[in-house]
């Protein structure tokens, strides 16, 4: 809706270049070939980014050999827009309130080699059985779910988010595990700081795209996302052990977190990247 905007979809980049001026990019689309240049680019193309790969951008990555099985599922008990996650010993399940009052979604990541059991509408009533054991009755009965994909999960960091014009952000920048649903909101604080320093050059009539000004982003951002990755990979090798002395001192924890006063809050202000 916004007549400033040119959205151009359904296209592939298949090349990715920048001189001291500006970036330029070649994509496709069919037949259809496109050249776009620009003062920045914000590279913004998922865990296998091809931008990142175009720059020579290296990654880091670490397979969790789990896979996430993903979903939409029918409640008989609404779910008041709010979100619940489940520590179970197949894997942190969470069920996320979606439009309408009875729709959730389901997130559910599995030991790698076992998702063949959940997936197909044979499985059905096995995967809404299992959903039912695993969750209880906190969203009713589990009544239908629609198809169900796999998705590998693994962590993928850049070595670096910044290169002259261009800029890594969302999972091109860092793909974490879905565990406690963080990606998103780190997500969205990097996409604040940048329009932020993006409102600033524009006040001061200068260059979106300087490098300088990009790199400084990248530094900002460094400290609230290295807190964040470390925080959910130690959530996810953590409950991923079954060692029994870990699994008393883990259970421990969770009740201390459920009824000490005033934890809650502290853990939701340091999930949002605020100040306890």
């Amino acid at each position: 809706k916004q007549p400033l905007i040119e959205l151009i979809d359904g296209v592939q980049v298949i090349s990715l270049t920048q001189d001291t001026d500006q970036a330029h990019i070649e994509a496709v689309r069919g037949e259809e070939s496109f050249s776009l240049q620009a003062k920045l680019v914000i590279a913004a193309d998922g865990r296998d980014s091809f931008c990142r790969q175009a720059l020579g951008i290296g990654a880091d990555e670490y397979d969790y050999d789990q896979v996430a099985i993903v979903t939409t599922v029918q409640t008989s008990k609404p779910h008041h827009h709010v979100g619940f996650e489940r520590f179970s010993h197949l894997g942190p399940l969470a069920l996320l309130p979606l439009p309408g009052e009875y729709r959730r979604s389901v997130v559910w990541p599995v030991k790698k080699g076992t998702e063949g059991e959940w997936l197909g509408e044979e499985n059905d009533q096995h995967f809404l059985d299992a959903l039912q054991e695993t969750y209880g009755d906190r969203a009713g009965k589990f009544q239908k779910t629609g198809r169900r994909f796999s998705f590998p999960l693994s962590q993928v960091l850049a070595e670096k988010q910044a290169v002259g014009r261009v800029v890594l952000m969302g999972n091109a920048a860092h793909t974490i595990h879905p565990v406690a649903g963080q990606g998103f909101n780190l997500c969205m604080r990097d996409a604040y700081v940048l329009v932020r320093s993006l409102i600033e050059q524009l006040s001061k009539s200068e260059d979106i795209g300087e490098p300088s000004m990009l790199l400084a982003y990248e530094q900002a951002r460094l400290n609230d996302q290295q807190r964040v990755i470390k925080f959910c990979d130690s959530v996810v090798r953590g409950f991923s052990n079954q060692n029994p002395v870990l699994k008393l001192i883990r259970n421990t924890g969770l009740l201390a977190f459920d009824m000490i006063p005033g934890v809650k809050p502290l853990v939701a202000n340091y999930a949002m990247g605020l100040k306890a």
